[in-house]
């Protein structure tokens, strides 16, 4: 084997650290030929115990390929390295053929693998001894450096590599997040749902997400649901973060083909409407001017009557405006006036997140978050119109179904006091596994039955709902009531204390028995298209809708902390970048602790959490705590740094 199809070694001054070409290749090489060498190998090494970056590279993308699934022969292997950029740099097809060549028999594996792990111990030996030198040079206490040394040795001889897991980043989701579960929606909707992810290649949290904002969109402004203590609208505010060329779009029009052709449709209803409520309006203001000018050349009180009669009547005769449903890209003004227009229903319906930006304030320089906060709860809101008296909408209610790019949803959470007054709160956030990389050209079609009933009952909801005068006001089975109870106080409660699961999210956790109730209702008019609103939501939809809820409380959890909002990660990150600042060998809780005091931050154990946090994505590791012969107070937990903080350093 010629060593010139190797890729460059990494240069590294003086001498060069213990390595193994053969073993890394043979590793790899049995690798791309046996799937079970795959296994044998993922027992025994870490992507940095190889010496060579390539082979790192490599390794770890067949990992990942076996972990999902996929193929992981030298053509695979090779076709994800070009979609990634890498197959130059990794020498290609053509070494990837050379290190299959290598290998003597898949069934080698693992004895290769422990000599690449060998050396790669022998590499994490040298580092180590060379921070044990440092430290003799350093002076201090000798004791304290002797305990220091032998936590370094212990750690190397337990592992490979540096002795340290690879850290997991602040910003990345716990998790693989659990998919929308589909099943939950009634069958005419999560089959479709389900086809269209299947058709798109997207997962079923885009569709299902949308599918939810649909049938908000259709109850928004008619249904109420009642709880036996309290009342909710019944519309949601739904955001689905996904990264560029997820197919949004092609998602978003095919769950809302039927909301736009409901809207034309009533459209066309109305206009003949509207134009013989423009004529009769301009016949009685000619009748007004008529009589005004009557009155002015007469000048007695009955002319002066018959005229203000007559514009009174004029003034009160009003053109209906023609039905919308749906609105995409506006400001807050121009939403809080198409309300007014719309007796308080309306959607915002889009692909992407562009009226986010204008929310916060991004051309206006103040974030008006007012119509928002207000057409969530059913609140009334005042729009004032120039040069006429202002409007009132009693009952404002708003949908909002957004599928946005993730750098958007960090601008939703920079919206000022976007938590503060709540408007985050208020969202319902679903962030799914990114397909992109993995989708396949034998996507199935979207069955025409499965299309034409999802149209249909739709579309049946959103006339028959349109057509009531008068908002509706759905109740609870008993049974039902009995368990919204439990699930408030005795499931979802306890869980907003500060140290429990929805501690750090307490604004967003109070108001999921809020969401849940109003999931319920839609389900339920789902169910009973033209006779949902006389009859109670039963226990079985309910839980239906606590199932969806838990869905969006683990997502939830998994934004705010990925967003950096919660108290938790926040101030986890103050503590890593005061760690990349200054580099310490080591430190103290109570060096992190007056590192970062603040406000928030008052007292030495507000640190103890996020020093868990840090410990937990493998960016510190605690030391040992010395005995103490004779009692006193205990020290301050101390703790070591990643390797990699030092190399950032480098």
């Amino acid at each position: 084997m010629s060593l010139a199809a190797v890729p460059d070694p990494p240069e590294e001054p003086g001498a060069v650290p213990p390595h193994d070409l053969q073993a890394e290749q043979a590793v790899l090489g049995a690798m791309l030929l046996s799937a079970t060498a795959i296994s044998v190998a993922a027992e025994i090494l870490q992507p940095s115990d190889f010496y060579w970056p390539q082979h790192e590279a490599i390794y770890s993308l067949v990992l990942r390929l076996h972990r999902d699934g996929k193929p992981t022969d030298p053509v695979a292997v090779n076709s994800e390295l070009a979609n990634t950029g890498q197959s130059t740099w990794t020498g290609g097809a053509p070494y990837l053929h050379t290190l299959t060549e290598t290998v003597p028999s898949p069934a080698s594996a693992g004895y290769y693998a422990k000599q690449v792990g060998e050396t790669a111990r022998r590499r994490a030996l040298i580092t180590t001894g060379t921070r044990i030198a440092k430290l003799g040079h350093t002076g201090g206490d000798v004791t304290e450096a002797l305990q220091t040394a032998r936590v370094e040795l212990d750690t190397t001889t337990a592992g490979t590599g540096h002795g340290w897991p690879e850290p997991v980043s602040l910003d990345a989701l716990p998790g693989p997040l659990p998919e929308f579960p589909l099943e939950t929606l009634p069958t005419w909707v999560g089959q479709f749902a389900a086809a269209v992810a299947d058709q798109t290649q997207t997962p079923p949290d885009l569709a299902g997400c949308l599918a939810l904002a649909a049938l908000s969109t259709a109850a928004s402004g008619r249904i109420w649901a009642d709880t036996g203590t309290w009342a909710e609208p019944v519309c949601l505010y739904t955001v689905v973060a996904m990264p560029p060329a997820s197919r949004k779009s092609a998602v978003f029009a095919a769950m809302n083909e039927p909301i736009f052709a409901a809207e034309k449709h009533l459209v066309e209803q109305m206009k003949p409407r509207i134009s013989e409520a423009r004529v009769a309006k301009r016949v009685a203001e000619a009748e007004a001017e008529e009589q005004a000018s009557a009155a002015e050349k007469e000048r007695d009180p009955q002319s002066i009557a018959l005229a203000a009669e007559a514009a009174e009547t004029a003034a009160a005769m009003t053109v209906p405006n023609l039905p919308k449903l749906v609105a995409d890209d506006i400001t807050p003004e121009t939403l809080a006036r198409q309300l007014a227009d719309q007796q308080g229903r309306l959607a915002l319906l889009a692909p992407e997140g562009g009226f986010f930006g204008t929310l916060a304030g991004r051309y206006g320089g103040i974030p008006n978050l007012d119509t928002f906060l207000k057409s969530h709860a059913g609140e009334p809101i005042r729009v004032d119109r120039q040069g006429r008296e202002p409007d009132f909408v009693p009952q404002s209610a708003l949908t909002i179904g957004i599928a946005l790019q993730p750098e958007v949803l960090r601008e939703v959470f920079a919206t000022p006091g976007g938590r503060g007054r709540g408007l985050l709160a208020r969202i319902l956030y679903a962030m799914p596994a990114d397909t992109v990389g993995w989708r396949t050209a034998r996507a199935a079609p979207i069955p025409p039955d499965v299309k034409q009933d999802y149209a249909h009952h739709l579309q049946t909801l959103l006339h028959s709902l349109w057509q009531l005068e008068q908002p509706t006001t759905l109740t609870f089975t008993q049974d039902a009531q009995e368990r919204l109870a439990t699930l408030l106080y005795e499931e979802i409660e306890p869980q907003l204390r500060p140290e429990e699961r929805l501690g750090q999210i307490r604004d967003w956790g109070g108001k999921l028995v809020g969401a849940i109730v109003r999931i319920a209702a839609l389900l339920h008019l789902a169910d009973n298209l033209t006779t949902g609103w006389g009859k109670p939501i039963t226990l079985d939809t309910l839980e239906r809708a606590i199932q969806i809820g838990e869905y969006y409380t683990t997502h939830a959890l998994a934004v705010f902390g990925a967003m950096g909002t919660d108290p938790v990660h926040a101030t986890a990150r103050r503590i890593l970048d005061w760690l990349h600042q200054r580099q310490p060998e080591r430190f103290t809780k109570r060096d992190a602790f007056c590192a970062i005091r603040s406000k928030e931050i008052a007292k030495a154990n507000d640190v103890d959490t996020p020093l868990a946090l840090l410990t937990d994505l493998g960016w510190i590791h605690p030391e040992p705590t010395p005995n103490r012969s004779k009692g006193g107070r205990p020290p301050s937990p101390t703790y070591r740094l990643h390797p990699h903080i030092h190399d950032s350093a480098s």
